[in-house]
């Protein structure tokens, strides 16, 4: 059954390049990388994926997602006139900067320029430079900070800029006749792109933003932060009321030391929680340490991610359960867009006559992934390169039957910018 799920999807996929195609591509390994067979004839898609730091759900989702994709490739082209195969070097950038620029720099040395990843804005933005001037193309599954949508530049995205899922979020807060935020976010690109777009969207809807708290991402000891929280919504809620008022947080697995200081905070536990895109999932925030899960839980806390389609179940449900199978853990879009992102890098090369003509593949990228309704939909990019249609679905963490698990709690429809709750 699962090999005919995954014949259906290798067809639909090849059906919408519209192209017919010879295959490539095999073998490289390094320390710690993802191993797979060796091959005559090479070519490495690279990896920068925390897989034991922040926001280490998604990238050990991404890492089995990459290696399902490599061999679904390799199968379905396995008698291809170039006899080359894809394969796979992945580094584990612990979410931090410099090691994902150092790992880069150690990719490249190797000859590897197709790279998947890294996670954070933070760090596309450190390895942005070095990515353009060493003709080396870096498709994130996740960034999202606006301040990285450069045309012509060689960084790629399939995730939508912070401008959508501001507007998103913002729309769930006013439905829920949120009135005033006080924003906390992590000092980060993306985090504090998240900021600038959810604050901007609220004020230009009539609603009132308290002031900013900024950590850094180092931050080991929130008590003082927490404090300053509290004391500022305190001050909301006397203008605006306890209901109309809430706390917008953007943030990674550092969430958990926040939550489990807040819920002992009468004012902190009295309002709603609204958070991001780098929570979604965290396994982190389902061991319930000091309380945290249930504070989550109690003060609603929906995060937003751009939405998988629930009509393409039985084309990315196969996919999403073997991930599951193979990491552990559950995956959400941006670490299902790592198969979509690999099927397009694959077409963009296999279309380029000589693999060092950077600018070629970049137009063969585009075309792709314009062409492309893979397992996450449509994978049209914009002017930026960022993607450029997105829903977004809300997940909060509940307890049921006795475990604290994610579960869908609304929708935000792109297309009528229609919020729906579904509790």
């Amino acid at each position: 059954m699962m090999e005919k799920i995954r014949n259906f999807i290798r067809l639909a996929l090849i059906m919408t390049f519209a192209i017919t195609f010879l295959f490539n591509i095999s073998c490289h390994i390094a320390t710690h990388d993802l191993m797979e067979e060796e091959s005559s004839n090479k070519v490495i898609i690279g990896g920068l994926f925390s897989i034991t730091g922040d926001w280490e759900t998604l990238g050990k989702a991404s890492k089995a997602a990459l290696k399902i994709a490599i061999e679904d490739i390799n199968e379905f082209y396995k008698d291809n006139e170039k006899e080359v195969k894809f394969t796979s070097s992945v580094k584990d950038t612990l979410l931090e900067p410099d090691l994902a620029l150092k790992f880069l720099h150690e990719l490249s040395d190797s000859g590897i320029n197709l790279i998947i990843g890294p996670m954070s804005s933070a760090e596309v933005k450190v390895i942005k430079d070095f990515a353009d001037h060493n003709d080396i193309i870096i498709v994130s599954q996740s960034s999202t900070a606006g301040s990285l949508s450069i045309p012509g530049d060689n960084i790629f995205r399939f995730a939508p800029d912070d401008s959508q899922e501001g507007n998103a979020i913002t729309k769930l807060m006013l439905h829920d006749g949120i009135v005033s935020i006080i924003p906390i976010f992590r000092d980060d690109a993306g985090n504090e792109g998240l900021e600038i777009a959810t604050t901007s969207f609220i004020e230009n809807a009539g609603g009132f933003v308290g002031e900013s708290i900024k950590y850094n991402p180092d931050t080991v000891d929130f008590t003082d932060i927490v404090g300053m929280l509290s004391d500022l919504v305190s001050e909301q809620i006397e203008d605006f009321g306890t209901d109309n008022v809430a706390v917008y947080l953007a943030g990674f697995d550092e969430v958990v030391e926040i939550f489990k200081l807040a819920k002992d905070d009468p004012i902190l536990s009295s309002v709603k929680w609204y958070g991001s895109d780098g929570v979604v999932f965290s396994q982190a925030l389902l061991k319930n340490e000091g309380g945290s899960s249930e504070f989550a839980q109690n003060v609603i806390y929906p995060n937003p991610i751009f939405g998988l389609d629930d009509d393409m179940i039985d084309i990315w449900g196969p996919i999403a359960d073997e991930i599951t199978e193979r990491a552990g853990v559950v995956p959400d879009a941006f670490a299902l867009s790592v198969y979509d992102i690999a099927w397009v890098l694959a077409e963009a090369y296999l279309n380029t006559e000589d693999p060092k003509d950077i600018e070629t593949i970049k137009y063969e990228f585009m075309k792709a992934a314009n062409e492309l309704d893979g397992i996450t939909g449509s994978t049209e990019l914009n002017d930026a390169g960022d993607r450029k249609f997105a829903n977004f679905d809300f997940w909060g963490v509940r307890k049921e039957d006795g475990v604290f698990t994610w579960k869908k709690v609304g929708f935000f429809d792109a297309t009528n910018e229609l919020v729906t709750e579904f509790e």
